[in-house]
């Protein structure tokens, strides 16, 4: 993407008025959500080189990397403890896994980020994605049982 961000909020704004009357919504209670997907960079990886074709891409957040970064958000007052309006943490543990986490950083009403605009961040694994999107999850499917069971046997039931 060679856009940068005022040409992609200019480009969203162009066709945001084009496709809606603002009479029928209120604009202060309005929010542009942008989203940035954030990847090793190469160097960070342990080959030489990725070849051409190919990104890279993180599958799992380890909790000592999320824990690291939501600590790099935190403000400290002088005598070392949390200042008042540090964002708030929500971790989600993936797959039972021990070390695998995603997590949601909320920037509090009246805290800095707030009123820079951040509302909150989303570190989210990519496979969550697909089951997110269509609101669909193994336990909570009502044919989880025919997850264990060969195709051909479902099928001729």
């Amino acid at each position: 993407m060679d856009a940068n961000l005022i040409q992609v909020y200019n480009g969203w704004k162009t066709k945001w008025s084009e496709v809606t009357d603002a009479q029928f919504y209120n604009q202060d209670r309005m929010f542009v959500d942008f989203a940035k997907q954030v990847i090793s960079e190469d160097s960070a990886l342990p080959y030489n080189h990725i070849p051409e074709d190919h990104e890279t891409e993180i599958f799992l957040w380890k909790k000592c990397c999320l824990k690291a970064y939501t600590k790099s958000r935190v403000v400290l007052d002088a005598d070392n403890s949390p200042a008042k309006g540090n964002p708030k943490r929500t971790i989600y543990p993936w797959a039972i896994m021990r070390d695998t986490i995603d997590q949601t950083l909320f920037a509090v009403p009246n805290g800095q980020e707030s009123r820079d605009g951040l509302i909150y961040s989303q570190h989210y694994t990519l496979i969550k994605i697909l089951f997110d999107s269509s609101k669909v999850y193994v336990f909570d499917n009502d044919s989880v049982e025919n997850l264990t069971l060969d195709f051909g046997y479902i099928r001729s039931l």
